[in-house]
């Protein structure tokens, strides 16, 4: 873990910069609520606490750790990995510096939407944490830009490094959706499909709104020996008392 300088005294507040939180809320007030609603699911559907180890898929700037360390007081051990290195860096010199237990690694993996020139590939991405070291990870909005391979491959590491929860958001097509569509209430209709079986929303833009069939996403999980308990969101039009707009699943080893 990093070592840097003061903790924040109590009520300190750190914000998330206007150009950071494009992807992550819009504005740093809608990050700062998207962040906190989501540290409440976390606690209510995957049994997060104080004290618990963390890893958290995709951090960007650090929109889930402040929530968490808000929520619970800084007393987490969270380890938080990132593609895009401006948001690393932002996390690390203030989030970091004042809470040195939450720690921040960046990996130049490609994303055709968000790292076009990232040197890694997907299915070689190590997670940074040891074999069964997690209490609970999570990944929200990532899966919902991956396509099938690597898709697989992070639900693997996952499992990997996880003894509890592994709580992950996606957009999951089933029987249900061509209801959805036909009734057009769904946020999106995932008109086109890769070689690999899974669905995306915009032909410019293919790794903006990806889908995954359940059967796939199924597969996923239970190569990786884990359960899947899912948890159906609002995109749909069909989630009744959804938390959130994505789905979200709750594994853990089987």
């Amino acid at each position: 873990m990093w070592s840097f300088g003061r903790k924040r005294k109590a009520g300190d507040k750190i914000d998330i910069p206007q150009p950071l939180t494009i992807n992550h809320g819009g504005t740093p007030e809608e990050a700062r609520k998207i962040g906190a609603k989501w540290a409440e699911t976390f606690e209510l559907l995957g049994g997060l606490g104080p004290d618990q180890a963390i890893l958290d898929i995709g951090c960007g700037p650090g929109r889930m750790a402040i929530a968490i360390g808000d929520r619970f007081d800084w007393r987490n051990d969270y380890t938080g990995f990132e593609i895009v290195r401006d948001d690393v860096a932002f996390a690390r010199r203030t989030i970091s510096k004042a809470h040195p237990t939450f720690e921040f690694v960046h990996i130049d993996a490609y994303n055709v939407q968000y790292n076009p020139l990232g040197k890694v590939e997907p299915t070689a991405v190590r997670f940074p944490a040891d074999d069964r070291s997690i209490d609970f990870c999570f990944a929200t909005s990532i899966f919902t830009h991956l396509f099938a391979a690597d898709s697989a491959h992070y639900v693997r590491e996952a499992a990997r490094v996880t003894r509890g929860t592994f709580l992950s958001t996606w957009f999951v097509i089933d029987e249900g959706f061509p209801k959805a569509i036909e009734a057009g209430t769904s946020r999106f209709g995932f008109p086109h499909r890769d070689a690999d079986g899974v669905a995306y929303e915009h032909a410019d833009a293919i790794a903006a709104a990806v889908g995954h069939d359940w059967s796939a996403i199924q597969r996923y999980f239970g190569d990786a020996g884990l359960s899947c308990d899912l948890h159906r969101g609002a995109w749909r039009g069909d989630g009744k008392g959804a938390r959130h707009s994505q789905d979200i699943i709750v594994a853990r080893p089987r």
